[in-house]
């Protein structure tokens, strides 16, 4: 991610530098930032997070192999053995002040595929390096709040064996159907846990 940085750095001086000529005095803006992004292979995607009662965000994480759960990550799991007394430092917590969960891809080369979830002040970086040559991409699923969606699949990667047809992943479809579509898919569930 630190080199995806550098390189945006370099691009937006460039941009604002050198490539913008003598005779343009027109500052940058998103739709620059958009296209550079997307030049870059770079999705975002955010989701507004907030609980009436304070309560631990967990982010779960489910990678498919042709039908089979292969890979698992459960953000609250992972923090077990943790003593109280430092798990708000490590944890998300959702409060009534809405806080945007952003997840971010990045398609590094054809068989590397780099993701970060960022909530607060908490980010994790995840590189998947088995991705061979595959035909891409991302859906965002509907979502309106945490308390409609718990527990649900607000956001998948989707791909497959290149096969001279591209195969887009339709909005809403269950994740049961999508991963019987696809040669692999990685989905993003959030859920509220109490706080004891």
């Amino acid at each position: 991610m630190k080199k995806v940085l550098a390189i945006l750095i370099i691009v937006f001086q460039g941009v604002s530098g050198l490539s913008q000529g003598l005779n343009n005095e027109h500052p940058i803006d998103s739709t620059d930032i958009e296209n550079t992004l997307d030049l870059l292979g770079m999705e975002i995607y955010k989701f507004p997070i907030y609980s009436k009662d304070s309560a631990y965000l967990n982010v779960v994480i489910e990678q498919y192999d042709n039908d089979t759960l292969t890979k698992s990550y459960n953000h609250i799991k992972n923090l077990e053995g943790i003593p109280k007394k430092y798990l708000n430092n490590v944890s998300m917590i959702a409060t009534s002040d809405t806080t945007l969960f952003r997840v971010y891809f990045y398609r590094k080369n054809d068989a590397t595929l780099i993701y970060r979830f960022n909530y607060g002040s908490i980010s994790m970086d995840v590189a998947t390096d088995d991705m061979k040559q595959m035909d891409d991409g991302t859906r965002a699923y509907d979502f309106k709040s945490i308390e409609e969606n718990d527990g649900q699949v607000v956001l998948i990667w989707y791909g497959s064996e290149p096969s001279g047809e591209w195969r887009h992943c339709p909005g809403g479809i269950p994740l049961k159907q999508v991963v019987k579509q696809y040669d692999r898919v990685i989905a993003f569930k959030l859920q509220l846990q109490p706080i004891d």
